[in-house]
């Protein structure tokens, strides 16, 4: 997973945990960036307010903050495995995990977050990425289809609407800002 922070910095999530550079130096030099609870950074997400969000190993959801050092770990419960992590325009944080998809929104100073469940979820459903198309939706990739999230709720594809399978790994926004591929 690749991400670009506000700053410039490029951040890279590896199997070794989190490295980064800035890609505006004469020469790139890729730094190891140690964070607490981090050995495998599955996916990385800059927040607007400099953070990163790591969807991580076996400690799940991680917020680093770059200028400090600190990091603070988030339980998504038991055998929620973070897959990938988004941060929407409006701050929101989508997490894909084998577990289902959660969403965390920030609450007197803290992100607090809940399980989100679409029509034909089930309990064994993994959701492995997410993106946000032009108009602000939510896509979620999992192994039951591809479901889309907007302020009026939740509606899930699947072959019965033309997928060729059920199962959807990755998405990205068209650049129609109407669609998706």
């Amino acid at each position: 997973s690749m991400a670009q922070d506000r700053e410039g910095k490029l951040w890279v999530g590896t199997r070794f945990g989190l490295n980064y550079t800035d890609p505006r130096a004469e020469k790139l030099i890729w730094k190891h960036q140690r964070v607490a609870g981090v050995e495998f950074a599955r996916s990385v997400a800059p927040a607007a307010d400099g953070s990163l969000w790591i969807a991580a190993d076996s400690n799940g959801l991680v917020r680093f903050h770059p200028r400090t050092g600190q990091s603070q770990e988030y339980s998504l419960g038991r055998g929620a495995e973070a897959l990938h992590v988004l941060v929407d325009r409006r701050q929101r944080i989508w997490v894909s995990t084998r577990r289902g998809v959660f969403r965390g929104e920030a609450g007197d100073g803290k992100f607090e977050f809940k399980q989100l469940n679409p029509s034909g979820t089930d309990a064994d459903e993994s959701f492995v990425f997410a993106a946000e198309d032009a108009a602000g939706r939510i896509w979620v990739c999992g192994n039951n289809g591809l479901v889309q999230f907007t302020e009026d709720g939740a509606r899930r594809f699947t072959v019965a609407d033309g997928l060729r399978t059920n199962g959807v790994a990755q998405v990205a926004p068209a650049p129609d800002g109407t669609s998706v591929w």
